[in-house]
């Protein structure tokens, strides 16, 4: 758990890093295990990773990669739960809103 969690902070802080690059396509089908991991982070109220990752989605929100864009479903998907969790704290669920919000902005 501490090393899907680790490597989810270091993967996620690197496509924020390349989010506006081209070699954000390089990545980007990692994107869904990135979802999978913070999913399951949910589950056990790990809401510092589930954090990162909102942070993440956010930056790839703006990200003009097609190679991203395939990703949408699944990043609404995760957000929706997100925002509809009871359990987080509202800071967490406002961040999942904010990716949501900014989807319908930047990926119209």
């Amino acid at each position: 758990v501490k090393v899907q969690n680790s490597s989810v902070k270091a993967l996620g802080q690197l496509l924020s890093y390349l989010a506006d690059e081209k070699e954000v396509e390089n990545f980007a089908a990692l994107v869904p295990a990135i979802i999978n991991v913070a999913a399951a982070c949910q589950k056990r109220s790990d809401e510092d990773t589930v954090s990162v990752t909102l942070d993440v989605l956010y930056d790839l929100a703006y990200s003009p990669s097609s190679a991203v864009a395939v990703h949408l479903p699944a990043t609404i998907q995760f957000c929706l739960g997100c925002v509809s969790d009871s359990n987080l704290e509202m800071g967490v669920r406002d961040s999942a809103a904010l990716v949501i919000a900014t989807l319908a902005e930047a990926k119209p």
